[in-house]
């Protein structure tokens, strides 16, 4: 089984098929000198990926002592790279889908016409052919498509700001955009986000405006320069103290009916800045009280 995966996979070559069993079994006579090693040619490897060829190559087992015997740790062993053998098989299947795909919408969206193109199937053997042909479309397609690509990712980030995402929900965001900026299938994920953003935005501004009215009013009664006013606002400053409390409190009753009547409409946990906002309010009281 193991040996039809690397097959599948591209290496080793039909030459070294029974070294490479050899490597991995040890069926070998007590009287056999040494140990049988694999031998690996870097063209015996789909070359296009290059972590991928790197966790294909720990995939050889160490050389077992002789006389050989099997061992449940060699079986184990042995069952782990068959595990690791079907995931980068898996991997390079995925490479291959999503590269057909993605050539099949360059063709369509730059009218290239039937005869220039060719028949695409899920061979992973052709992972290099497909990745040539789709970097020759990408450049045909980015003079054509830059600006509307430039123009969503612009409308993403005024989103992200817009709906309070944390840096690391942007940070994330950014590097799937960045992977792969000029391709269709890129900007319509764009302009699928861009979608649901907009979507959000509808449903939680109202919260967003209570959530920045509330921050508003706590920094303005903790800036330490109310401390130094003039004497003639001391008056004005006390008021605004003994009131304080009471304005907080219902500021945060209020919000708190909010989260919750929307988290029970809409049976989702409302986030602000990437965490859940009756969690922070929690601790945000606890922080802003002694202020007053």
């Amino acid at each position: 089984m193991l040996c039809l995966i690397y097959r599948d996979i591209g290496f080793p070559s039909a030459s070294e098929e029974d070294s490479l069993l050899a490597g991995h079994l040890r069926l070998l006579s007590p009287s056999a000198e040494g140990s049988c090693q694999s031998s690996w040619k870097e063209d015996a490897v789909l070359a296009p990926d290059d972590m991928l060829l790197s966790q294909a190559k720990l995939l050889l087992l160490p050389p077992l002592p002789l006389p050989f015997s099997i061992t449940r740790e060699f079986i184990s062993s042995l069952e782990n790279r068959l595990l690791q053998a079907a995931g980068i098989r898996n991997q390079l299947l995925e490479k291959c889908q999503y590269l057909t795909k993605e050539i099949r919408m360059f063709w369509e969206e730059l009218d290239t016409p039937p005869a220039e193109r060719i028949d695409l199937t899920l061979d992973i053997h052709r992972i290099g052919e497909y990745v040539e042909l789709s970097d020759k479309l990408r450049e045909q397609w980015r003079r054509i498509k830059e600006g509307e690509v430039m123009k969503a990712v612009d409308c993403l980030k005024e989103l992200w700001n817009c709906c309070h995402l944390s840096r690391d929900e942007r940070e994330k965001a950014n590097r799937e955009i960045e992977l792969n900026m000029f391709s269709p299938l890129t900007l319509d994920l764009a302009k699928e986000e861009i979608k649901s953003l907009e979507e959000r935005y509808a449903r939680e501004a109202p919260l967003f405006r209570a959530i920045l009215e509330r921050r508003a009013f706590i920094q303005n009664a903790s800036d330490p320069r109310r401390l130094f006013l003039p004497s003639f606002r001391l008056v004005e400053e006390e008021k605004f103290r003994r009131s304080g409390v009471p304005t907080l409190l219902a500021l945060e009753a209020s919000l708190r009916e909010m989260v919750l009547g929307y988290e029970a409409d809409y049976s989702q946990v409302f986030t602000f800045e990437g965490k859940r906002w009756l969690d922070v309010m929690v601790v945000g009281m606890r922080v802003a009280l002694p202020s007053f």
